[in-house]
């Protein structure tokens, strides 16, 4: 039996917690990456960490996501 958590939505394999805000700085910082990258036509990601702990975490548009993980199969095969 699986156990029930807080999730924000119905999923089978993730917890998703949903967050809204009038600003966010992460959010800010990403729409700058988005400005730089008008002339290459990249998608911008952020790739956000803290110190001295291991790992990070990967920020990209949810309209990008499938296209930055084909990148990924396509890098990783």
């Amino acid at each position: 039996m699986q156990e029930k958590d807080a999730n924000d939505c119905k999923h089978p394999y993730l917890h998703v917690q949903c967050k809204h805000s009038k600003k966010n700085a992460m959010i800010t910082e990403w729409y700058k990456a988005k400005e730089k990258t008008k002339a290459s036509g990249k998608i911008p990601v952020l790739a956000l960490g803290l110190e001295n702990r291991p790992g990070f975490w990967i920020m990209c548009h949810s309209s990008d996501l499938l296209a930055v993980a084909e990148i990924r199969k396509r890098v990783k095969a």
